[in-house]
C-alpha cells in the first residue's frame, strides 16, 4: 500500500476518517488550519487548490500518529 498524492478535500476526509475533527482555523500566532483528536492537534497546509505532495502527506499521517494501513483503509 502506498501514500499518494491527494488533494485538501481528500485530506480532510481521511483525518475525519481517522477519528479527528476540523479543520479548525487558528487566530494569532498560526494562520494554518489543524485537525484535532483528544488533545492531539495537527497543522494542515491551507487550502490554495493544488495536490498534495506524497512526502507532505506522509510527514502529517506520521506526525498523527496515522499507521499506513489505517490510513489506506479511512479513503
Amino acid at each position: 500500500m502506498a501514500i499518494g498524492p491527494i488533494t485538501f478535500k481528500d485530506l480532510v476526509k481521511r483525518f475525519r476518517n481517522c477519528g479527528f475533527d476540523g479543520p479548525y482555523y487558528g487566530k494569532g500566532k498560526s494562520p494554518h488550519p489543524f485537525m484535532k483528536r483528544g488533545n492531539q492537534k495537527i497543522p494542515i497546509p491551507n487550502d490554495h487548490g493544488q495536490v498534495l505532495s506524497v512526502s507532505l502527506v506522509g510527514r502529517l499521517i506520521k506526525q498523527a500518529d496515522i499507521s499506513k494501513e489505517e490510513w489506506e483503509n479511512a479513503k
